[in-house]
């Protein structure tokens, strides 16, 4: 209920706010001006700001703000803290099944979300026709995040009593402590009405205070943990394992822009904006391996160097040619180039208990968008006009599956005031995006890596060719006392709505098309000058359609065909479609009883959303002898179960009264409930349901809260 706003837990709460203006009197001939504002004051969702100055002159400002953000009260870990150390009896190495460990062996509850604190400060000094603006802020953000990892090798939950093998899972708590700095500088020309010039500096720093979380391995493995074969020798080798969780690395980034505008004629303006920026990191490099049986093959430096060349650059102009007629033409180049050298690593893929592991190359990736557009506009009518627009955007990769994308996108629009009452607009556009000569192994043969992780005919769909189809509308009415229905002068009415599809033509596996849809009217009444109300739904739909495979352990996954064929008989496609749908109504009235005294007003919203999912087959995959199925099983159909939906339902009300006490002090008090319900079975798992892995033991996140408030305002 509270997690953006600081009011987590229940009790009393005292707010406090206030705005203070001064300004010299119209007829003084003084120009001096302050302004000081405070909200949320006693929750740490708190902010301040002042300014003061000489309007015209000069000016200065500065900024406080509180953000919180609480991600779960109901955690509970197998680690204290952030550092890594193991709860009470739960030494490194010790858990051979979580399921029979004592409650003790899990932290108490804990508040994990974080807090940003956030302060500018600003000036700005008009100086003949240049006005130079220049802020600088300072950005810390700490606290804690949910986070899992994968204990030397990706396990599946194991239920019952059975032991820990050769790969487990656990939950910890990332620390998070960022300080984030920019500096900004700005300088206006404008001396005329026909030109306008900027120019500018921007510097970015990030700095994490932590490199890295190394964690006590808490799972006793019975193989794999040492490359010495034998129970006893793994068992021994496990509490040598430490996790070394890399965090995000401190970098920097400086950018110069420039923007010019200028009207060639009444009717003719060009614009450009150009940037150019050098994005750089150079972090110490963090251990490659926490296991502690073997020494690892260290990074080839000792940091990474990196260092990316950012360009942008936008040219348009806008002409009115003729009085019915307006056109607009531009150009943008977008181009991001890594500099950064490419060395040859130590990877340890899943085997973390192996000294020998693979070498891999990293991939310093680059693209250049160039994008060129045209829109002509025309009123065929005096209310009514027509727009079509057209797009080339040409896309060049490196280091990619595909090195280049083409996409061709037209659109049309038509808006229209049929009636004086009635307005309506409809646009319809298509874009056909085409892929350059797929490689789905290109980029693991860059790696280093022989062969390919990819499926014969599986394309990412952010590269794959692509056809969208997209429709938008809205109709607004406002009957008047001439209209021939609903002679309503208080009444507004307004319809909008939008679908669209996407088909990837060649992709057999990953994802073969989507679409979404949104639609729902909107409603306002004016019954009287005291008394007006307003009601809305939304009902919003995305489908995503989807394709994948099973293979047996021959063709794992580097078949070159999705037919049955020599050592790849047991291959099958499977189908997963799945559908999120979102139903909100919302309605809210407002009444003065009292004119000018006594102002109420409520407010209820329901917002329902669910996910379902659909799994149908459609492969060749023969199945064993069950306990349920004693007899073999030799079928072309794939036996898949479709997992169950998750659904949310919120339900808030509101009444708030505002009495005028006197002209310049207001009473306020007011009444909220609300009610929310999630059912998402990935919250049916217990901390220590399985016996390798332990997870946090977050509950369904359902509440019922009723809030009462009472406020008084004064101006002086």
């Amino acid at each position: 209920m509270g997690r953006y706003t600081g009011q987590e837990d229940k009790g009393l709460f005292g707010i406090g706010g206030f705005t203070l203006n001064g300004r010299d009197a119209w007829n003084s001939g003084g120009t001096t001006y302050y302004h000081a504002e405070g909200d949320n004051l006693g929750l740490t969702s708190r902010s301040l700001n002042a300014q003061f100055g000489q309007q015209g002159t000069w000016g200065i400002n500065f900024s406080y703000d509180e953000i919180p953000y609480y991600q779960s009260n109901t955690y509970r870990g197998i680690y204290t803290g952030v550092n890594g150390v193991t709860v009470g009896g739960a030494g490194p190495g010790s858990i051979t099944n979580a399921t029979t460990q004592a409650a003790n062996m899990l932290s108490p509850n804990a508040n994990v979300g974080v807090v940003r604190n956030i302060f500018t400060f600003g000036g700005k000094y008009q100086w003949q026709d240049w006005t130079i603006t220049s802020s600088i802020r300072h950005d810390h953000k700490e606290g804690l995040q949910e986070n899992s990892l994968a204990w030397l090798g990706a396990p599946s939950p194991v239920g019952g009593n059975g032991n820990v093998t050769s790969s487990a899972l656990s939950y910890f708590l990332q620390p998070i402590n960022y300080d984030m700095d920019r500096l900004d500088i700005n300088a206006v020309y404008g001396n005329t009405s026909r030109m306008q010039w900027m120019i500018g500096y921007t510097y970015n720093g990030f700095t994490d205070n932590n490199a890295t979380w190394a964690g006590a391995n808490p799972f006793g493995f019975t193989s794999g943990a040492t490359p010495a074969s034998g129970s006893a020798a793994n068992l021994a080798a496990s509490s040598n394992i430490r996790a070394s969780y890399t965090l995000p690395p401190s970098n920097s980034s400086q950018q110069i822009k420039t923007q010019f505008g200028y009207n060639l004629t009444p009717t003719t303006r060009v614009n450009a904006n150009l940037q150019y920026g050098m994005m750089s990191q150079d972090a110490t490099y963090t251990a490659s391996t926490g296991n502690g049986n073997f020494t690892p093959i260290g990074p080839p430096s000792d940091a990474f160097n990196g260092m990316i060349e950012t360009l942008f650059g936008n040219f348009a102009i806008t002409a009115a040619p003729l009085p019915k007629l307006d056109v607009r033409a531009s150009y943008t180049i977008d181009s991001r180039q890594n500099l950064s050298s490419r060395e040859a690593y130590a990877q340890y893929i899943n085997d973390a208990y192996s000294a020998s592991p693979g070498m891999l190359m990293n991939l310093p990736a680059s693209y250049t968008d160039n994008k060129g557009t045209l829109e002509v506009g025309y009123h065929i009518l005096p209310k009514t006009k027509i727009t079509l627009d057209y797009s080339y955007d040409a896309i060049h990769r490196t280091y990619s599956n595909t090195d280049d994308t083409s996409t061709n996108q037209m659109a049309a629009q038509v808006r229209s005031a049929l009636t004086d009452s009635l307005s309506a607009s409809l646009r319809y556009m298509h874009e056909d995006r085409k892929a350059g000569e797929y490689n789905p192994g290109a980029a693991y043969s860059l790696l280093g890596m022989t062969g390919t992780s990819d499926y014969y005919g599986y394309y990412d769909f952010y590269l794959a060719s692509r056809r969208r189809d997209e429709v938008k509308g809205t109709i607004d009415y406002a009957p008047g006392p001439e209209t021939p229905f609903l002679r309503l002068p208080g009444l507004s009415i307004s319809l909008v709505g939008k679908a669209d599809y996407d088909f990837y033509p060649s992709s057999a596996l990953g994802l073969k098309s989507n679409n979404s849809l949104s639609i729902g009217p909107d409603i306002s009444y004016e019954f009287s000058k005291t008394l007006s109300m307003h009601v809305f739904y939304e009902y919003q739909q995305l489908f995503f359609n989807t394709n994948s495979m099973v293979s047996n352990a021959v063709c794992n996954g580097s078949g070159t065909t999705l037919t049955p064929g020599p050592g790849c008989a047991n291959n099958g496609i499977w189908n997963q479609k799945t559908d999120d749908v979102t139903n909100t109504f919302g309605a809210s009235a407002e009444w003065q009883p009292i004119p000018d005294k006594l102002k109420v007003s409520f407010d209820y919203t329901l917002s329902y959303g669910n996910t379902s999912y659909t799994f149908a087959d459609g492969g060749i995959y023969s199945f064993p002898t069950s306990a349920t199925n004693p007899t073999p099983v030799a079928t072309s159909a794939l036996y898949l179960l479709a997992l169950p939906s998750t659904s949310g339902v919120l339900n808030s009300i509101s009444l708030k009264a505002e009495y005028k006490y006197r002209p310049n002090i207001s009473i306020i008090g007011g009444y909220s409930y609300s009610r929310f319900t999630y059912q998402d079975y990935a919250y049916g798992v217990g901390a220590t349901q399985f016996s390798n892995a332990i997870f946090t033991g977050d509950a369904k996140p359902n509440y019922s809260v009723s809030v009462v408030g009472a406020a008084v305002t004064m101006r002086w």
